[in-house]
């Protein structure tokens, strides 16, 4: 099975978005992969200094390591803005609001009427 990454293991269907071959490197090298991105390991090669650059943003993932941690990143991210805590928050009475949408008591001038 695939190692942790802040607690988080990709479920079967999860998994079904990866090939064999993408599951397998992160089988074996997803703890290197995540050190790698977090900063916590230094790249020693020009593949690490690229696949630090994929993951700033600042190049574009070619690799079989950097699209297959690319993707696992990405379902990540998508189960992120599914959770089911965010649900639980917007049922405990956390009001959501549209995008521009005011908060109640707030003013165009603020403290400064």
């Amino acid at each position: 099975m695939i190692r942790t990454y802040h607690d988080a293991k990709l479920t079967k269907g999860e998994e079904a978005n990866l090939t064999d071959a993408e599951i397998d490197l992160l089988s074996r090298h997803l703890g290197f992969y995540v050190d790698l991105s977090i900063g916590s390991r230094i790249p020693r090669t020009d593949a690490q200094r690229h696949f630090v650059k994929v993951f700033n943003g600042r190049e574009t993932a070619f690799t079989p390591h950097e699209e297959a941690f690319r993707k696992f990143r990405a379902i990540l991210s998508k189960r992120s803005m599914t959770s089911p805590e965010k649900s639980k928050a917007t049922k405990a009475g956390i009001p959501e609001y549209e995008e521009g949408s005011p908060r109640p008591g707030w003013t165009p001038l603020g403290r400064f009427q």
